[in-house]
């Protein structure tokens, strides 16, 4: 199938949208509606510019962030690749909510995510230092993998799962830390991963947590009210 080249929006609203076989479509700008999704194997969607926003409907295709950009809303992703490539992106109102084990290349400094959320168990194969200028939240059992750090306002897990993070990397909160009945834990035993947070003590919350191999001595002291264990 030939690469496919549009001066304008591609919009899925009528129904989902499957692309089969190995091609690229270039667009300026994403649009999905309702819960429609957006599915690939091969294929790719090449953002050249525009707007780039979603609906509740997974996309599960290859996209490029290849222009200038300006994400808003909710973009839920899973299964593929999500890579910034050129270009000025605005991701100041985005929050992304990872649905599925994907590879994420939105390096910091060029793609700044509002919030980014996980939703469903998964591990992300992260190609780049992370900065959500929002909130990091933990909403499934999560693994990283990937030589990278995280940057982000508010680190928060919801109860009951689990986040892996590579060792020697660090996480850092820089505004709130709310971490409640859930496991933390570095992806190699007996190595540590970092935490380091620099808000207050009115701005946290830690409660009832496991923690292993976690070095949180780099930034202000971190209170634990009724925690499990800290290894």
């Amino acid at each position: 199938t030939d690469n496919i080249v549009l001066s304008g929006v591609f919009t899925v609203s009528g129904g989902n949208a499957t692309l089969s076989g190995a091609y690229t479509i270039s667009c300026a700008g994403l649009i999905g509606s309702s819960t429609r999704t957006l599915t690939s194997t091969n294929s790719k969607v090449i953002l050249t510019g525009g707007t780039f926003s979603w609906g509740t409907g997974n996309i599960t295709t290859n996209i490029d962030l290849a222009g200038n950009v300006t994400i808003t809303g909710t973009i839920p992703f899973a299964t593929r690749t999500l890579a910034y490539v050129s270009g000025t992106i605005d991701a100041s109102a985005a929050t992304l909510a990872i649905a599925g084990s994907c590879t994420l290349n939105t390096p910091a400094g060029s793609v700044d995510w509002l919030g980014l959320n996980t939703t469903a168990t998964t591990t992300i194969t992260n190609q780049a230092d992370l900065n959500i200028t929002g909130t990091f939240q933990i909403g499934a059992t999560t693994t990283f993998s990937g030589t990278y750090d995280l940057d982000c306002g508010e680190f928060k897990m919801l109860p009951n799962f689990t986040l892996t993070y590579p060792a020697g990397k660090t996480i850092t909160a820089s505004t709130g830390l709310t971490l409640s009945n859930a496991t933390f834990v570095s992806g190699t035993g007996s190595s540590d991963v970092n935490l380091v947070y620099s808000g207050t003590i009115a701005n946290q919350k830690v409660a009832f947590m496991t923690f292993t191999d976690v070095n949180a001595s780099g930034g202000s002291k971190i209170y634990k009210a009724c925690y499990r264990d800290w290894e």
